[in-house]
């Protein structure tokens, strides 16, 4: 935005009044600078606008604002509605507030994290039988040993002037997307989140909206915010993202969005492909950059999709590999267009550098080996089983949920409170569905990971009385 605005409003006379008219002069110039970059009225939108203010230059480090009852004044707002926004712009680390000297404005950094991460887990591993962890079971991972042993055979001390991204693994990422995408370049990182983050902090500055779909993993979302973003939920259905709600909210000027193309989590639904193609021709055009996330990679059902190929100069495609073989691989493929990555890349040169080649070799036989292979297939029928029995058992008590993939269930319930109750005092952890909703509307949700239930009707009964009893067809 560009401010046609006199420093000097009030022409060269001013500079011969006295002290107080010439700060009276400068704090008008200031209001009705703020006034144009203030879209909305409310304490979010006063911050917002004065964040871009501060972070385009415009208000540079030293400058003291005006006073909450001067801002509230010239903006028509409460004294109230100031005092949360500068609050908002001080936790951001914009803005420092003094008794004597005001609220002067600093150098940007980066914004403290939410808490709605905290909010989604804080039951993990404190009952019993834990279900709120999203992680896959154990004992249906493929062993490590033989890839061990056959990269230990052939591993060497590697130097720092090789390829980041092991051109073999990269050829075997090729050929497993290429029905539904070629990327321009493919490189690892160190799990999804990993790349995800790189993504958001080189694309998202204060006040720029995000889209995610409503639900959407709590880690996302505080993500999101940590940058000074605004995460803006977009409605689904059970194909995937609605396409009329994503063109209604690209009117917003999004920066990025992000998708969960497949065993979306928290509601295992998984986009079809003729969604994939509807949102993509949505997105064509658009300067929205698009990262897909493809968390549960080989023990999701549904076939891969993407939008890339309707939108390849701005979509980043990540799959992680830790569901299906192992937490402890920390790799995800991304592809994308090479500036995109290139960039990804030079920050990491400043940081970790690359993920371990080691650890590259690792996953290349994993994904080569036909035993291993054997043994993620035999994973995604049991999470398949597994997920429809507890729909079934959850079903005839009347709790529907949504969705058919995936190691999450995403479940109605009349009382999210009661249904946690419930749970604790049968040594059972659930995740609460409120931090995985940015849109409320009135219903209730709980989430349950399915990966290592193998009692369904167990928590069925611990959950019967919460639903209407539903008869059998």
């Amino acid at each position: 935005m560009t401010l046609d605005i006199d420093p000097n409003p009030a022409g060269p006379a001013a500079l011969d009044r006295s002290p107080a008219a010439r700060e009276n002069t400068r704090v008008t110039a200031l209001l009705e600078m703020m006034s144009h970059a203030i879209e909305q009225r409310s304490a979010q939108g006063i911050a917002v606008g004065v964040s871009a203010l501060i972070r385009d230059g415009v208000l540079p480090p030293g400058t003291r604002l005006p006073t909450v009852r001067h801002t509230a004044a010239a903006l028509h707002v409460s004294a109230t509605t100031v005092t949360d926004a500068w609050r908002r712009l001080a936790r951001e680390g914009l803005v420092r507030s003094a008794r004597r000297s005001g609220t002067i404005v600093l150098r940007p950094r980066a914004v403290a994290m939410q808490d709605r991460s905290r909010d989604a887990s804080w039951a993990v591993g404190l009952r019993r039988y834990d279900f709120s962890n999203g992680t896959p079971d154990h004992e249906l991972l493929p062993s490590i040993q033989a890839a061990m042993r056959s990269v230990a055979e052939t591993a060497g001390v590697t130097s720092y002037s090789e390829p980041h991204t092991m051109p073999e693994l990269a050829d075997l990422v090729r050929a497993r997307w290429r029905t539904a995408l070629a990327p321009e370049e493919i490189i690892v990182t160190n799990g999804a989140f990993d790349a995800i983050d790189r993504l958001l902090r080189d694309r998202v500055h204060l006040g720029d909206r995000v889209l995610v779909e409503d639900p959407t993993q709590p880690t996302l979302i505080d993500t999101i915010e940590s940058f000074g973003g605004i995460p803006v939920p977009v409605h689904m259905d059970h194909e995937g993202m609605v396409p009329e709600a994503l063109r209604a909210r690209l009117a917003l000027r999004p920066v990025a969005l992000v998708l969960q193309p497949r065993a979306q989590n928290p509601t295992g639904i998984s986009t079809t492909p003729a969604r994939a193609g509807e949102l993509g021709r949505v997105l064509a055009g658009s300067s929205v950059l698009v990262i897909e996330d493809d968390h549960t990679s080989d023990v999701a059902t549904a076939p891969l999709v993407s939008v890339a190929p309707w939108h390849p100069d701005l979509t980043v495609h990540v799959e992680s590999f830790s569901k299906a073989y192992g937490p402890d691989l920390r790799l995800a493929a991304v592809g994308g267009p090479r500036d995109v990555l290139d960039s990804i890349q030079r920050r990491r040169s400043m940081g970790p550098g690359w993920s371990a080649r080691i650890l590259q070799q690792l996953l290349v036989f994993m994904l080569s080996d036909p035993a291993t292979q054997e043994t993620v297939t035999r994973a995604r029928t049991v999470y398949q089983q597994r997920r429809r029995a507890l729909m079934e058992a959850l079903g005839a008590i009347g709790l529907p949920s949504t969705g058919t993939d995936g190691l999450n269930l995403w479940v109605e319930v009349p009382s999210e409170r009661e249904a946690l109750r419930r749970a604790a005092a049968a040594d059972i952890s659930i995740n609460p569905g409120t931090p995985f909703t940015l849109e409320a509307d009135g219903r209730q949700f709980i989430r349950i990971t399915i990966a290592r239930i193998d009692d369904p009707q167990r928590l069925a009964e611990v959950l019967t009385g919460l639903g209407a009893p539903t008869s059998p067809a």
